[in-house]
């Protein structure tokens, strides 16, 4: 989120203003690392030094064997943004985050060098460290034009690609007619050189709250906590000398103007219609510079769509990312690990109905039969993995063993399935129905018990389901054997 920098200098003579009053008004002395480090540092933080000498906070969470997606944060924010995303996430997919230097709890670099093309360059750093070989990569406002520079540098390394209120299109002209809008004090500070040289010691925490309101249409998605811990982290030794490096560097298109060379990337562009710092104008700037590029355009919703519409935000990327998995090559499913899948019928818990149909079960095959299908050579009546969906407005039949079943039913054969140790994910068609996304955890230890009896009450699956455009959260699938 970019919001302490821009244009207009004011305030020049607050310093020789009553020097006493001020100091105990706005006095903000740098806080220690140790400090901030036990106030915004997590169990899953990780100070890692990266092979250019760069310390780095990072955290390397969620599911280990899942494709691996990176989250890039604005100017003055941190990882912290992505808190939302990353919960929803965690289960299906690897999400790795991190502080970019001058920001969060990574503060100054020995280099000071903090541009964009430097910061492109640490994904690539932070990859490598990590022994990524392609990952998803999304960046709001500053991180969007950071994570573009990647992308056009590295579109070999690109799964995907999201923007989030990015800058880096070139910016629309001016009205000469409009009224110009007032600035936050914090912009105002920031554009003038000697008042932004006192911001050394001095930053008043109301100054940076109007700054961070203006980045939000939903102000009650601004809390205390929030503007403490974005006052805090601007605290952190070098962070507000970076701030004003970067407030001098000039504003290039260059990778916007090298877009074409990402046709073959699915892109995402997700926007807030109401943020006032980028304007909504840039996302079509994106869409004629990729124009295999899809919009998602949120009404009412400011600058950080991940934080004021997280859930929304993080169900359409999720869906995104999964869509950009879709294809006909066992290549496209790098989340797939061969061996997982424990073969049953999962059985949910509770009625999940479309219209006439509900959803009886859902079958796995075991590892070896998962392992091997594509849906090239897969058959059109069965696949290792498969959703039914029984016709209640059928006839109840009488199976061979007493047991009553619906005459119509509809089976969703997979256009792609994947399965890891504690992660299962599938998208498909039923005819009736429509389109099955379903992504959740996997509890194999709970299927291997069971296998011992037969069956389970215990849950071995839940996660989000979606039909056609209805959504289910929190469906859950206890396993019963096979016939």
């Amino acid at each position: 989120m970019g919001f302490i920098v821009r244009s207009v200098g004011v305030l020049a003579g607050l310093v020789v203003l009553g020097i006493g009053a001020i100091a105990a008004w706005g006095w903000a002395p740098d806080i220690p690392h140790e400090e901030l480090a036990e106030s915004y540092a997590s169990d899953s933080s990780q100070f890692v030094e990266l092979s250019s000498g760069i310390s780095l906070h990072l955290r390397d969470e969620g599911c280990q064997a899942c494709p691996a997606v990176f989250l890039i944060h604005g100017s003055n924010a941190s990882l912290h943004t992505w808190e939302a995303w990353r919960e929803q996430l965690e289960d299906t997919w690897r999400v790795v985050s991190f502080d970019m230097p001058g920001h969060g709890l990574t503060g100054a670099t020995a280099e000071a060098d903090y541009t964009i093309e430097r910061a492109a360059s640490l994904i690539d750093e932070v990859r490598a460290s990590l022994d990524i070989d392609v990952l998803h990569l999304a960046g709001n406002s500053r991180g969007g034009r950071i994570s573009l520079v990647y992308a056009v540098d590295h579109p070999e390394r690109l799964l995907s690609l999201s923007l989030l209120n990015a800058t880096g299109a070139p910016w629309p002209e001016p009205d000469p007619d409009a009224e110009p809008e007032e600035e936050p004090v914090i912009y105002q500070l920031m554009a003038n050189p000697m008042v932004a040289q006192s911001l050394k010691n001095f930053l008043p925490r109301s100054f940076l709250e109007e700054g961070i309101r203006n980045a939000f249409s939903d102000q009650d998605k601004v809390t205390d906590a929030m503007i403490d811990r974005y006052h805090d982290l601007l605290r952190h030794p070098g962070n507000r000398e970076a701030t004003l490096l970067r407030a001098d560097m000039p504003y290039t298109t260059e990778a916007y103007d090298n877009a074409s060379v990402l046709a073959d990337v699915p892109v995402m562009v997700m926007w807030g219609d109401e943020d006032n710092l980028v304007p909504l104008s840039l996302s079509e700037r994106y869409l004629e510079a990729m124009p295999h590029s899809q919009l998602i355009v949120y009404p009412g919703v400011g600058h950080a769509p991940m934080e004021e519409v997280a859930g929304q935000s993080a169900a359409d990327f999720e869906a995104f990312l999964l869509s950009a998995h879709a294809s006909e090559s066992r290549e496209a499913f790098p989340d797939h690990v061969d061996g997982q899948a424990l073969f049953g019928y999962y059985m949910p818990e509770g009625e999940i109905r479309v219209g006439d149909y509900v959803l009886s079960l859902m079958f796995m095959d075991d590892a070896a039969q998962a392992d091997i299908w594509t849906p090239e050579t897969g058959l059109d009546y069965f696949a290792p993995m498969m959703f039914e969906f029984d016709d209640v407005t059928s006839d109840v039949l009488i199976h061979e063993l007493g047991g009553e079943y619906y005459e119509n039913s509809s089976r969703a054969l997979p256009t792609r399935f994947a399965v890891t140790a504690n992660s299962v994910s599938f998208e498909g068609f039923a005819e009736g129905v429509g389109d099955i996304r379903f992504t959740g955890s996997y509890d194999r230890s709970v299927v291997l018990d069971a296998q011992e009896w037969g069956a389970t009450e215990n849950i071995a699956i839940e996660g989000r389901l979606q039909i056609g455009d209805q959504v289910f959260e929190d469906v859950q699938f206890s396993w019963f054997g096979g016939d």
